[in-house]
């Protein structure tokens, strides 16, 4: 942000306002993406949320590679450039962050899901025990995933959570007795848009 506004100031100085339009109009589009804004909080807390802000792309049933069970995924589908911050899609704790190839920090970031060179998952329990996990998967390999918890913190019911550069996809996995609360071709907003409806204990 301080590199594009010293290009601003720098253009403006020396080559004119013309010449400093490009280097505003990056300056703009990143204070836009990194401006936090304030979701309404969920009414119902045992609603799943988007993660991200995109396109649900498919519901389907499926198998859970990290915690081995049956799932339902919830794929969504990020407008490019792909540039995005994350938020919880449930309240709880964060159990552990992967990489297809293993957990972060291990020098493990190359994977190959849905063809990607880049992908990151994080694993999040809630109170009553039902596990969550959400993957961001890039076709970009400068793609990269900043968390802001760590496993052992909490992440709260649509709060931030990180944010991913280049991504492509983000697939929510929930348990398989999960109602599906969105379908094929809807928008979702980060945060708000509701995805499916955890067993009500």
């Amino acid at each position: 942000m301080l590199g594009a506004a010293a290009g601003v100031v720098l253009g403006q100085l020396g080559f004119g306002l013309p010449a400093s339009l490009p280097v505003l109009g990056v300056l703009l589009y990143m204070g836009w993406l990194y401006w936090e804004r304030h979701p309404p909080l969920p009414s119902e807390p045992k609603v799943v949320l988007a993660p991200v802000r995109g396109q649900v792309l498919e519901v389907a049933e499926d198998r859970d590679p990290w915690l081995d069970r049956d799932v339902m995924r919830v794929r969504i589908g990020v407008s490019f450039p792909g540039i995005v911050p994350l938020r919880g899609p449930i309240e709880g704790k964060i159990m552990e962050l992967f990489t297809a190839c293993g957990m972060l920090g291990r020098n493990q970031r190359a994977c190959r899901m849905h063809e990607s060179p880049d992908c990151y998952a994080s694993w999040v329990r809630t109170d009553e025990g039902e596990d969550v996990v959400y993957v961001i998967s890039s076709r970009w390999p400068l793609s990269r995933a900043r968390f802001e918890q760590s496993p052992g913190e909490r992440v709260g019911h649509g709060k931030r959570s990180g944010f991913f550069y280049f991504a492509t996809v983000v697939d929510v996995l929930v348990p398989a007795d999960c109602q599906a609360r969105s379908e094929v071709g809807q928008q979702v907003a980060a945060g708000v848009g509701f995805l499916a409806q955890l067993p009500r204990s």
